[in-house]
C-alpha cells in the first residue's frame, strides 16, 4: 500500500506500507531522505509542528535581486515595457518575501528511537496514514509479543502483558485472559498476580 502527500510547493512525503515495516521518504525540494522502520519500533508519542515553506520567499528574493540588478545595470533608464516589468518584479518580490510568514504547513511528528522522525502532513490523507501506521504497529506488536510464553518467567510474562495493555495494544479483557493463562501455566493462583 502506498500513500503520497504534498505540502505547499516542494514538500513531499511518501509512505510505502510493507508487510513488517514502513518505508518513509521525505523530500523538501533540495534534499530527499528515506528510511525503513519496523512497525513495532514506531512509538506512540507524537507532536504537531509547523514548518515554513522556503520556496515562496526564495522566489521573492530572486525577483527582488533581479529587479534591483536590472535597475543598477541600466542606470534606472528602463524605457517602456522594461519599466513595467521592473515594477511588477519589485512588487511581486516584496509580496512573496512578506508572505513567508504565512507560507507554512503543519505536520504530525512521530520521533523514532533511531533519531529519525516520521512526518505526516496535515491534509486530507493525514488521518488515513496515521490510522494505517498505528493499525500495523498494533498488529506487529501482537505478532511479536501477543502470546503467552510458557518458557518465560511468569512475572516477566505478566509485565509484558501489562505493558501491552498500557500501550493500548490489548484490552483489559485480553489482559485478564493472559493473566489467567500465565497463572495456569505456572501453577500459581491467579490471585497472586
Amino acid at each position: 500500500m502506498h500513500y503520497s502527500q504534498k505540502a505547499l510547493i516542494f514538500n513531499r512525503a511518501e509512505f510505502e506500507f510493507r508487510d513488517k515495516s514502513l518505508e518513509v521518504t521525505i523530500d523538501d525540494g533540495r534534499l530527499r531522505v528515506g528510511f525503513t522502520v519496523p512497525y513495532h519500533e514506531i512509538g506512540t508519542k507524537r507532536s504537531i509542528k509547523s514548518f515554513p515553506e522556503k520556496a515562496i520567499p526564495r522566489l521573492g528574493y530572486a525577483l527582488l535581486f533581479g529587479a534591483l540588478t536590472g535597475a543598477l545595470l541600466t542606470g534606472g533608464d528602463f524605457g517602456g515595457l522594461s519599466e513595467t516589468l521592473y515594477v511588477v518584479c519589485l512588487l511581486l518580490g516584496f509580496v512573496l518575501v512578506i508572505t513567508r510568514r504565512y507560507a507554512r504547513f503543519d505536520a504530525t511528528r512521530i520521533p523514532l528511537a533511531t533519531g529519525n522522525t516520521i512526518l505526516v502532513f496535515q491534509d486530507s490523507m493525514h488521518h488515513i496514514i496515521l490510522g494505517e501506521i498505528y493499525k500495523r504497529r498494533k498488529a506487529d506488536i501482537i505478532r511479536l509479543h501477543g502470546e503467552v510464553d510458557a518458557l518465560n518467567h511468569p512475572q516477566l510474562e505478566l509485565k509484558k502483558f501489562l505493558w501491552l495493555k498500557e500501550e493500548n495494544i490489548i484490552s483489559e479483557h485480553e489482559f485478564e485472559e493472559a493473566r489467567l493463562k500465565i497463572a495456569t501455566l505456572s501453577k500459581t493462583p491467579a490471585a497472586l498476580y
